[in-house]
């Protein structure tokens, strides 16, 4: 199997996924629901998508990543479907919790299928596979609230019809991946994962996708009640799209600088900064050129610390790679839903607005434990004279005969 099917499948899924958060205003006009409402259906949209990715990769692993990742792409479909026809809250959120659970399953099977898709060069498909997901989450609000101004939300349900179809495809072609050989993991893997400097890496992803949730969960709603556009405003839209955009911008970038700059300076940095860009967001005209940059500098400067975290927390859990990706991938972005479930409370008692300046200030407490986790130390059985031999090579030769 190419990796053009899977990648498009892949492009198709995140189209459909980041639809939801486009269309929280026209929902919430429709059924009547406030800010809290919208938060909790945001949040469980977010667990259900993410904490469930480690077992369908196991799933993946056993049956096959192909039917995995196909009937995945199936399930998306039915979420869009759900979502544009629901006749009641109760519908809601049964499209909310089946459907997210396609793109958890599509997301490890699919990476999975990539990998195996080239044999020559695994990182350069995972890389398109990445990549071209990130392109549909950043179609698919503009053709959420395109469709739905133009023609209705109840039609939106019509795009599922190619994606179920590209899912039978998906299921139909190629032979069976067959899973990629594994190393043993070590004894201690748990503990790898809750000692050390992959804590806070942890928590960095935790506090980085929280600002990311509360942003593209929270921005589409500000708009229309605090900044009196339309629930179908192609504002909506275009600001979604350039956030995600520049998201995937950044995580290439990032992944470029890295062979220049220290890549905990980049993380560092890029957090830091993100401030700026967060709070620029909010204080500039909605739809202005000012408004679209500061949208754009602060998803690519969220986006850019991603890959690079990763990498470093696979670093330093050797023969755990796969068990700790899942924890800052899925387990972080879950945590991340429940805790936005409780900010929508707070969203109705003091604004959206006021909320997500308070939220995106949340990056520089991500950026000094980046600093701290990444910081450099010395080895544990070090010699005495470790802090002098880059300037004294007789000291340090006289400490160790010493010694």
């Amino acid at each position: 199997m190419g990796i053009g099917l899977v990648a498009t499948a892949h492009f198709a899924n995140d189209t459909v996924t980041s639809m939801v958060p486009a269309l929280l205003p026209s929902l919430a006009a429709r059924f009547r629901l406030d800010a809290a409402d919208l938060a909790l259906f945001a949040s469980v949209f977010a667990i259900s998508t993410s904490l469930p990715q480690p077992l369908f990769g196991l799933l993946a692993d056993h049956v096959g990543r192909r039917w995995v990742s196909a009937m995945g792409l199936g399930v998306s479909a039915l979420l869009i479907a759900g979502l544009s026809t629901a006749s009641s809250v109760p519908w809601l959120w049964l499209a909310l919790l089946v459907g997210g659970l396609g793109s958890s399953a599509l997301h490890p099977a699919g990476l999975g299928l990539a990998r195996a898709s080239s044999t020559g060069s695994p990182g350069l498909a995972v890389a398109v596979f990445s990549s071209v997901g990130m392109a549909g989450g950043a179609v698919g609000p503009v053709l959420a609230i395109g469709v739905a101004s133009v023609w209705g939300l109840e039609q939106l349900a019509w795009i599922a019809v190619p994606v179920a179809l590209l899912a039978l495809l998906l299921g139909s072609s190629g032979q069976r991946a067959t899973p990629a050989p594994t190393r043993p993991a070590p004894v201690n893997v748990g503990r790898q994962l809750l000692k050390g400097p992959v804590v806070g890496l942890t928590c960095v992803a935790l506090l980085t996708n929280l600002v990311m949730l509360t942003f593209t969960s929270a921005v589409p709603v500000w708009l229309v009640v605090e900044r009196g556009f339309t629930e179908t405003s192609s504002v909506i839209g275009l600001t979604l799209a350039t956030f995600s955009f520049a998201a995937a911008v950044g995580g290439i970038l990032g992944g470029i600088l890295a062979r220049r700059v220290r890549p905990a300076r980049l993380m560092v940095g890029s957090l830091a900064t993100s401030v700026f860009a967060l709070q620029g967001t909010l204080l500039a005209v909605p739809a202005s050129a000012p408004y679209f940059l500061a949208v754009a500098s602060a998803g690519a400067l969220l986006g850019l610390h991603s890959p690079l975290l990763i990498a470093k927390a696979q670093e330093l859990t050797p023969g755990a790679e796969s068990a700790v990706a899942g924890v800052l991938l899925g387990a972080t972005s879950g945590a991340a839903g429940v805790i936005y479930a409780g900010l929508g409370a707070a969203q109705s008692a003091f604004g959206i607005g006021p909320m997500l300046a308070v939220v995106s200030l949340l990056v520089l407490p991500a950026a000094h434990l980046a600093a701290v986790s990444l910081r450099p130390h010395p080895p544990k059985h070090a010699p005495l004279c470790a802090g002098v031999c880059a300037h004294d090579h007789h000291g340090c030769a006289v400490l160790a005969s010493a010694a």
